[in-house]
């Protein structure tokens, strides 16, 4: 986590997310890399760590839902509803302003995964949902 290459980091936050509550001892190292590491991609991982342990929730949800809302690069918007889509549903909730706003991308990844999400946070998902659609040209 400490290393200066970000894909080593990003490896590291992957690979304590896999550990779940093994990852304990981590968890002040993943706060900070929240707060202060240098790579977007490198704290959406360490938010949707720190989300899966029960520690500083509301600003790792805050940071996910400001990066899917906000950020400039779509892939990373993506990665940030990834994260979303994989923690419990109730703590996604909050950011669901910006989960809409994936829904209606013209990108067609982001577009597919915001409806996903949103089927999933309003409780109508079904196996036959219509999640994946064409997005128009502009």
């Amino acid at each position: 986590m400490d290393d200066n290459n970000e894909v080593v980091r990003y490896w590291g936050a992957q690979g304590l997310l896999l550990l779940g509550r093994a990852a304990g001892p981590a968890l002040p190292r993943l706060n900070r890399t929240l707060r202060t590491d240098a790579s977007t991609q490198v704290r959406i991982s360490a938010a949707e760590t720190l989300i899966r342990q029960g520690h500083r929730v509301t600003e790792a949800v805050d940071f996910l839902s400001r990066t899917l809302a906000e950020h400039a690069d779509v892939r990373v918007r993506l990665q940030a509803i990834n994260a979303l889509t994989f923690i419990d549903t109730d703590l996604a909730r909050p950011a669901s302003p910006a989960i809409e706003a994936a829904a209606t991308s013209k990108d067609e990844y982001l577009h597919n995964a915001g409806r996903y999400l949103r089927f999933v946070l309003d409780g109508t998902y079904t196996p036959s949902s219509p999640v994946f659609e064409p997005v128009p040209a502009s």
